[in-house]
C-alpha cells in the first residue's frame, strides 16, 4: 500500500510534464503518420455504466431486501453510499488522420464509502486503483490491459466496542463476518460498438464488453501481488451491455440509457452477480468524456462492500453519478 501511495504521489508531481500541449490540439510527429496528445480530454476506453466498481463519483440511496452483512430483524435495511473517483489519461499516440483512435496510458482511483442510512454510521470503505494501457484501432472496438488493486477496510462505527455488531445478530464477534479483501489483478478488457459498423449515424449506441481478471502472483512497483483471503481464488470475470439513445439528434437534450452486467468471482464459487441501471444522461458538457446521470439501480449478488464479500445483498435504489 505504501508503494502504491508513493507511486500516485510521484505521478501527480509529473503531471505538468504532460501539460505542454493543449489536450484538444494533437501534435504531428514529424514525417511520421502519427500525432501526440498530452493529457487528452476524453478516453479511449469507456466507463462501465452498471459496474459497481467502475471509477466514478457518485451519491446513492439504496433499499436492501437482502443484507447478510448487517441485517435488521427482518434481514433488510437501507444504505447511503458515496463514491469519490477520478480518471486521468496522461498521453495518447494516434494516427494523424484520426486523434480519437490510438493508444493511451491512464490512471484511475476511487474510494467508495458505505454508510448505514440510520445515523450514517460508516460500515466500510474500499480502495480501487488501476493503471492501464488502452488501444483503439477502429471506431467499433477498444482494448485495455490494466493493473488493478483492491483493498477493503471496515468502518470506524461498525462496532464501537468490538463486542458484537449491533447490525449482525448471528455473529458474536466482528471478525467472524469480515473477509478483509485485498486483490492485485491484471484485467484484460474489450468493448465492442456494433452500431459503429452497421449504422454509425444512429441516435442509438450499443456497447458490449467483457473483462477477464486473473491474479498473477509476484512483485512489481506497486506492491507484492496476491489475493486475500482466498489465496488460491485467482480469477473473476464479467460481461455487460449498454444501450444509449440520444433524445434529439440536432439538439443537446441528453440521452436515456439502459445497462446490465453479470460478474462471477472464483472467490465466491462463481455465483452470478447481477447489476442493472436505467436512467437519464444530462446534456453533454464542454468537456468531452465528462458527464452526469441520474439512475434507478438494481443489484443482486455478493456484497459490494468488499470487506464482506462472502455475504449476499440485494438492493434497489436511486443514484446520481458524475463521470470524469
Amino acid at each position: 500500500m505504501k508503494k502504491l501511495m508513493l507511486t500516485l504521489f510521484t505521478l501527480s508531481l509529473l503531471f505538468p510534464l504532460w501539460a505542454w500541449t493543449p489536450s484538444n490540439q494533437p501534435i504531428r510527429l514529424g514525417p511520421l503518420p502519427l500525432s501526440y496528445t498530452g493529457l487528452p480530454d476524453d478516453y479511449l476506453y469507456p466507463t462501465y455504466l452498471s459496474d459497481p466498481f467502475a471509477v466514478r463519483t457518485e451519491l446513492g440511496f439504496k433499499f436492501l431486501s437482502i443484507s447478510e452483512a448487517y441485517p435488521d430483524e427482518f434481514g433488510e435495511g437501507a444504505r447511503t453510499d458515496v463514491a469519490l473517483g477520478l480518471r486521468f489519461n496522461f498521453f495518447r499516440f494516434s494516427p494523424s488522420f484520426d486523434p480519437s483512435l490510438g493508444i493511451e496510458a491512464e490512471l484511475g482511483f476511487m474510494t467508495p464509502f458505505y454508510m448505514h442510512a440510520r445515523g450514517n454510521d460508516l460500515i466500510g470503505f474500499d480502495g480501487v486503483y488501476y493503471f492501464s494501457l488502452s488501444l483503439k484501432p477502429f471506431d467499433w472496438i477498444t482494448f485495455r490491459a490494466s493493473r488493478h488493486h483492491y483493498c477493503s477496510h471496515y468502518g470506524d462505527e461498525y462496532d464501537d466496542n468490538f463486542d458484537g455488531n449491533p447490525y449482525v445478530d448471528f455473529d458474536i464477534t466482528l471478525n467472524l463476518n469480515m473477509s478483509t479483501l485485498v486483490r492485485d489483478d491484471f484485467v484484460f478488457s474489450v468493448a465492442l460498438y456494433p452500431m459503429e459498423i452497421f449504422n454509425p449515424d444512429s441516435q442509438t449506441s450499443v456497447m458490449i464488453y467483457g473483462d477477464y481478471a486473473p491474479v498473477l502472483l509476484g512483485e512489481d512497483i506497486l506492491t507484492d501481488r496476491g489475493t486475500t483471503p482466498g489465496y488460491y481464488a485467482y480469477l473473476w470475470y464479467q460481461m455487460g451491455i449498454e444501450v444509449t439513445h440520444q433524445l434529439l439528434k440536432n439538439h443537446n437534450a441528453g440521452s436515456v440509457y439502459f445497462a446490465a452486467q453479470v460478474s462471477a468471482w472464483q472467490m465466491t464459487g462463481y455465483a452470478p452477480n447481477i447489476s442493472g441501471r436505467i436512467g437519464y444522461m444530462f446534456p453533454e458538457t464542454e468537456m468531452p468524456g465528462a458527464g452526469m446521470r441520474l439512475s434507478l439501480i438494481y443489484y443482486d449478488g455478493q456484497s459490494t462492500i468488499n470487506n464482506f464479500i462472502y455475504t449476499r445483498e440485494r438492493y434497489t435504489g436511486i443514484v446520481f453519478t458524475i463521470d470524469v
